[in-house]
């Protein structure tokens, strides 16, 4: 794989395998639905990024054959590094359908596709920072990607200009710095023609994509990913998870770290993003890097792409979601005392995750009810001079445990009860009020949802039935989770 300082290797051939969606013909074809045109642009879009960052090595000198000169090119870190700072689209299949602050009347802002007066497909992204990302394919052919054209412009009363261009080629002619000089009706056109520093001119005709006007949602990009990095040396697998509401986490296979933030922009179907290497391995060094990215929600594709600020450094990751994000439990930890007939007690604690999720609906032919998991629970019970003495504890062969809420036995009211079973064959059930609001989505949030205690039990099962011990009393306190 590429390091820091040893990139040197023989030249790619341009990548010409097709992936998903990734067809610049789809793009300019009429919408069959919003996310589905969505979807395609945005893989489209990060997908040439990939091609042109695969098919440059790390140290290049590249011929602009067609222009008569030579650039020289650095590419130390395109691949060697992992992840980067990037904004996220859900791009129809990823975001909410409200929308957000309109384009100003004097922005080419949007999402655009079209065709070039040459034959080929385009489509991009017009930020409201004037920041664009233009992908066209293969003259004649849609399905292959054959370049990226990025720069900062300027919008100005139906006008798109630009002094920055650069065109990134992946059919041998490297970088390419250029100009670019268009006209636009807001969310209807965008045209313009790119002139080049070493000759030559091509010109663009696109329409917009209403899908820009979505409303960006986290839940749709939030997870772990598994993708890979290519350099002439091969491929390195990247782990990247993105948490809510706006952290960013990963690893590379050869040991480069790496964390950031994300947070959604003011308009535009997008997220700004940032992300700091922590140096060693990483051929970013310790430094921040932005850039973009964007989520296909139908494949769980993520496709990013980012440039330093000279646009001279950077990299790509393409990765698959493999899973959510692991919720952390929120832990009630409750202890109980109470006395029953025959100069009986019972003490103990038991804790539940207040944010699971209901195990059964309407069990023992009761209802509305349902049940909750508990993460543990330890009693100890003195008989008295009724039942013998017993213990109930979680991850002991033969016990068991019931967090019920709602209609649990026979009650005009609905009520929280615990029933607990041990290898004895020993039943305790503790009965209390139901405070808690909203019973049915999740347990109770602390002790306030719990209310004084209803008749509760120790006895031996039924059908036998007795002998049983009916409490006197019992209460609840909090207490902080074990």
């Amino acid at each position: 794989m590429c390091r820091r300082g040893n990139c040197d290797g023989d030249e790619f051939s341009p990548v010409d395998e097709t992936p998903p969606d990734s067809s610049l013909l789809a793009l300019t074809r009429s919408r069959r639905t919003r996310s589905l045109t969505s979807s395609k642009v945005c893989i489209a879009l990060l997908y040439g990024v990939a091609q042109y960052y695969y098919v440059h090595r790390c140290d290049s000198s590249r011929s602009l054959t067609t222009q008569g000169n030579v650039m020289q090119i650095r590419f130390v870190s395109l691949f060697c590094s992992t992840f980067l700072a990037f904004s996220i689209s859900a791009c129809g299949s990823g975001g909410s359908d409200g929308s957000v602050s309109p384009a100003p009347a004097t922005s080419a802002e949007g999402l655009w596709n079209g065709t070039t007066n040459t034959g080929r497909s385009v489509a991009g992204l017009v930020l409201n920072d004037g920041t664009y990302w233009f992908l066209y394919s293969l003259v004649g052919n849609p399905n292959v990607i054959a370049g990226l054209v990025q720069g900062n412009g300027s919008s100005q009363t139906g006008s798109f200009t630009s002094s920055n261009t650069r065109d990134f080629n992946l059919e041998g002619l490297g970088i390419l710095d250029a100009t670019l000089a268009g006209s636009y009706v807001m969310k209807q056109e965008l045209s313009g023609t790119v002139t080049y520093a070493l000759g030559g001119q091509t010109t663009v005709n696109t329409t917009y994509d209403a899908d820009y006007d979505l409303i960006p949602d986290v839940n749709f990009v939030v997870g772990t990913y598994t993708g890979s990095t290519a350099t002439d040396g091969g491929t390195e697998i990247v782990t990247v998870t993105l948490s809510s509401p706006s952290s960013i986490t990963g690893a590379s296979a050869s040991g480069c770290n790496f964390t950031g933030s994300f947070s959604p922009r003011t308009r535009g179907n997008v997220y700004d993003v940032s992300v700091t290497f922590a140096g060693g391995v990483c051929s970013n060094g310790t430094s921040t890097v932005t850039g973009v990215a964007f989520f296909d929600a139908a494949t769980k594709r993520l496709y990013s792409a980012a440039l330093n600020s000279t646009r001279t450094n950077g990299f790509i990751y393409l990765g698959t979601k493999t899973s959510l994000p692991v919720p952390v439990p929120v832990l009630v930890a409750l202890d109980f005392s109470g006395t029953f007939g025959g100069g009986g007690t019972a003490t103990g604690s038991f804790t539940y995750d207040k944010t699971a999720l209901a195990l059964a609906t309407d069990v023992r032919g009761l209802a509305p009810n349902v049940t909750y998991p508990l993460t543990s629970w330890t009693f100890t019970v003195t008989g008295g001079a009724i039942l013998p003495s017993s213990t109930f504890m979680n991850g002991v062969p033969g016990h068991s445990a019931e967090f019920c809420v709602g209609t649990c036995v026979f009650s005009a009211a609905p009520v929280i009860e615990l029933s607990f079973l041990n290898d004895a064959g020993l039943l305790l059930h503790l009965t209390f009020d139901l405070l808690a609001p909203t019973p049915f989505a999740n347990p109770p949030a602390d002790l306030s949802e719990w209310g004084g205690m209803q008749q509760s039990l120790y006895r031996i099962p039924c059908p036998v039935c007795v002998p049983v011990a009916i409490f006197n009393d019992g209460s609840l306190t909090a207490t902080s989770p074990k």
